[in-house]
């Protein structure tokens, strides 16, 4: 049986029921991927690889892609494309190519398209189905039926490590990836914002996993919100602390932190989570990399009890933002595992203080509406959950209905009456229930462990 996959000897087993013992699988390179011809170029759109695909086949991909904020070229056949993307003749593709930030593949069939493109050393987005995973490490797959899944894959690709072969192939040279991050002399100062209130329990323990981190550029700001008397925990931690007069809330003690900040990037986390130490190295190079202005990781939840022993975990942000979600409900835990240059608050503005404590949600709202939202898919981040609460807050409890109903009216989509219907029915949901409650399994460790 000779085949082009692993995937394809699969798909053609289960057809006819048969699974043949020997397969061969050749050599592959589409001869239609032009070799490059020179340096890379600016990194400033994403190219559809699509030279062989039939264009009603591509409605779907080049759906998703209608989404991002950077030009889209399709290198395809004849017919109609949506506004705003782009026909690229495949005469013309070397340099397109050269310059993409990321190259989505439409062939959802085999991996020979994938193997060529590989050269250029630009992240890849291929369907599951192609095979392109067998011979290529570092590639983001999509299911190809699926848009948020194809959206996800190429924000994914963007700004990712060159895809390197999993097995030598004849006559090339496996280099590894450039770590951007790690170039010490070119570190870029990344600032972590803390907006802390009475919280001296925990906050050592955010500032000890940022003392973790293994990029060597930080500055830490914590920010006491007219709370107790922290100064001896932040010197100990040699970081720069803000003091308040009076608890004006997360917004407001965020943006005061903002205000100082010195780095190129910045993250605002709150005081009780938890940054894994390759947290801060990750997001910087993968915004080194893509030049773009906003990515995230994935977290985890971490179900604790009262005296922060955490007593079992729960899976938390697990895909990439999609802007049709963000436009109804937060799809991120907060804030916490996003970082952005620091010239991202100057464009889009602070957080909202009249919105506090939803004011992280109106702010990833602005950010999705505004930039393409780069998705790390490695979970580098715990986000603190009370194991006994049933809502993320029970001191606001009903009141975030209104806070979203607000957010709303700051973000209208009047020609979109679908959407209108999902915004009611989820601040519907938030007053039956009292506040929103996050879903966390009920699953718990043997016994409490500390972190």
């Amino acid at each position: 049986e000779v085949v082009v996959s692993q995937a394809a000897s699969a798909r053609i087993a289960a057809l006819y029921a048969h699974w043949h013992g020997r397969r061969v699988i050749p050599a592959q390179r589409d001869p239609l991927v032009p070799s490059p011809q020179g340096e890379p170029g600016e990194r400033e759109h994403v190219v559809v690889w699509a030279p062989q695909t039939p264009i009603e086949e591509l409605a779907l991909k080049l759906c998703a892609v209608e989404e991002l904020h950077l030009p889209v070229y399709a290198v395809c056949n004849e017919g109609p494309l949506p506004p705003g993307i782009h026909r690229c003749p495949l005469e013309q593709a070397e340099p397109v190519l050269r310059g993409a930030a990321a190259i989505l593949v439409a062939d959802d069939d085999g991996p020979a398209s994938a193997i060529a493109l590989a050269a250029y050393g630009i992240g890849l987005a291929t369907a599951r189905t192609s095979g392109a995973l067998e011979f290529l490490e570092g590639i983001a797959s999509f299911d190809g039926w699926n848009r948020d899944s194809i959206l996800a894959a190429v924000l994914q690709a963007i700004g990712a490590a060159a895809p390197v072969p999993r097995l030598p192939v004849a006559g090339e040279r496996r280099t590894p990836a450039r770590n951007a991050a790690f170039v010490g002399e070119r570190a870029q100062l990344v600032s972590i914002v803390i907006p802390t209130y009475n919280r001296r329990r925990v906050l050592p323990r955010m500032l000890e996993s940022i003392a973790r981190q293994q990029y060597p550029a930080i500055e830490t700001i914590v920010v006491n919100d007219g709370g107790e008397e922290i100064g001896d925990i932040a010197s100990r931690f040699e970081a720069t602390l803000v003091e308040r007069s009076e608890n004006r809330g997360h917004a407001a003690a965020s943006n005061a932190g903002l205000e100082v900040a010195r780095g190129e990037y910045v993250a605002v986390i709150d005081d009780d989570d938890v940054l894994f130490p390759y947290h801060v190295a990750t997001l910087v190079d993968v915004l080194e990399r893509s030049g773009r202005d906003v990515a995230h990781t994935n977290s985890l939840m971490m179900l604790t009890e009262r005296e922060g022993a955490v007593v079992g975990f729960s899976p938390g942000s697990l895909g990439a933002i999609d802007p049709n979600e963000a436009l109804v409900l937060c799809p991120l835990l907060g804030m916490l595992s996003m970082l952005m240059r620091r010239s991202v608050f100057a464009e889009a503005g602070g957080f909202d203080e009249a919105l506090t404590p939803n004011d992280d949600y109106e702010m990833i709202l602005r950010l999705a509406l505004r930039y393409d939202v780069l998705h790390v898919d490695r979970t580098t981040c715990l986000y603190s959950y009370s194991a006994t609460s049933a809502n993320t807050s029970v001191a606001t409890g009903i009141r975030y209905a209104e806070l979203y109903e607000e957010a709303y009216r700051r973000h209208p989509q009047p020609d979109r009456p679908i959407l209108a219907a999902k915004r009611r029915g989820f601040v519907e949901a938030i007053r039956r229930m009292e506040g929103i409650r996050l879903s966390a399994v009920g699953a718990r460790l043997d016994r409490p462990i500390t972190i």
